[in-house]
């Protein structure tokens, strides 16, 4: 019984926080018909941006932007965890002790995917982007009680 639920909160866990995820952003302009995408890199955890910024073809700003974090970023993630994990062997492959290089290969295959990391953004620009001109709509103030 034990080994069941154990198995069931596993996955549980799996299908709820080991998917991908999507951030979409919208804002409010009339979208061109062209969608771009490109992969985006992070530096720490992905504070630090190491691309350039997405949208640079739209002249009159992005309509609609979407960040995704999907299979083939998992498995760039995966690859460098693995490169990472090879590394750290042959670093402390010195050592002599079994112990000591899974240890090493363990940290450095879990310290590289938060050093780097991949994104993939998606985004179209307002309108047809180089030829139209739009005016944006005006913003409303909201107030909270």
């Amino acid at each position: 019984m034990r080994r069941l639920l154990t198995a069931a909160v596993l996955a549980a866990f799996a299908t709820t926080q080991l998917g991908c995820y999507t951030t979409r952003v919208a804002s409010g302009m009339p979208a061109g018909s062209q969608t771009y995408e490109e992969r985006q890199w992070f530096a720490i955890l992905g504070l630090i941006p190491l691309s350039g910024a997405a949208g640079n073809e739209c002249r009159n700003g992005v309509a609609t932007s979407e960040s995704q974090y999907g299979v083939v970023d998992a498995l760039l993630i995966f690859g460098l965890s693995a490169v990472g994990g090879i590394v750290g062997g042959i670093a402390c492959g010195g050592a002599g002790d079994p112990r000591a290089i899974a240890s090493c290969a363990t940290g450095a295959a879990n310290l590289v995917p938060q050093i780097i990391q991949p994104r993939t953004v998606r985004y179209t620009c307002v309108g047809g982007g180089a030829t139209t001109a739009v005016t944006p709509a005006p913003v409303t103030a909201v107030s909270q009680p």
